[in-house]
Order: C-alpha cells, then sequence, then structure tokens
C-alpha cells in the first residue's frame, strides 16, 4: 500500500509532487497517478486487476491514472457503480466531484504495467 506523503518502497522508489494546481504519484521515474489539483489521496493500492483509494477534494478534479496497460476499467464510488472506461495509451482519465472522502475502486479488464 502506498499512502502519498509516505509511500513504502516495496523495492521501488516513489516521487510525490502536491501543489495548489497538481498532486502526482511517479513510481520509478513514471507517472502513475495525476489529479489536476490539490488534494488528499490515501489507502493508495494496485495489484494485476485493480486500483483502489480514497480521496478528499474541495474541487472537482480531472485525476489520470497509468497503472493499467490496456483494457478498460469499472469505476465504483463509495462502494456504487459510477462509470466504465476505456484505457488509451496506457492511461484512463475521468473527472471526480469534490468530496469529503470518497473511496474510488478501479477494476476487471486491466493489466497493470
Amino acid at each position: 500500500m502506498v499512502r502519498f506523503g509516505a509511500p513504502d518502497g516495496g523495492g521501488h522508489e516513489y516521487s510525490v509532487t502536491v501543489g495548489p494546481r497538481i498532486t502526482e504519484l511517479t513510481r520509478d521515474g513514471k507517472s502513475r497517478f495525476q489529479a489536476s489539483a490539490g488534494l488528499v489521496v490515501r489507502h493508495y493500492e494496485s495489484s494485476l486487476s485493480e486500483l483502489s483509494f480514497t480521496m478528499k477534494s474541495a474541487a472537482v478534479v480531472r485525476v489520470t491514472t497509468r497503472e493499467f496497460d490496456s483494457g478498460s476499467l469499472s469505476l465504483t464510488m463509495d462502494r456504487k457503480a459510477a462509470a466504465s472506461l476505456a484505457i488509451r495509451e496506457g492511461g484512463a482519465a475521468f473527472v471526480l466531484p469534490g468530496t469529503g472522502g470518497r473511496e474510488f475502486r478501479f477494476r476487471e479488464g486491466c493489466q497493470l504495467l
């Protein structure tokens, strides 16, 4: 599990950038998560077929994940089906509402990079 601000390396090198207009997680020099605003991300976990995290943001935010190579993602928000997303060029982008601490999960039909 990676918690932004305190990444557990697990044999990888992580870097986190946070500012008013960006939140980004890189692993081994490659962007894995990017958001268009400063926000709080916790419980960031990725596996072969799933990515999950909780997020707090005061504003609507565009999020891009590059954890998956190809396929499609099923998005759940607070454990309720929310959307299906296609992975294009190794990434998937989506817009999430400003939240007070919602749980997001992406799964099925994916392969991690």
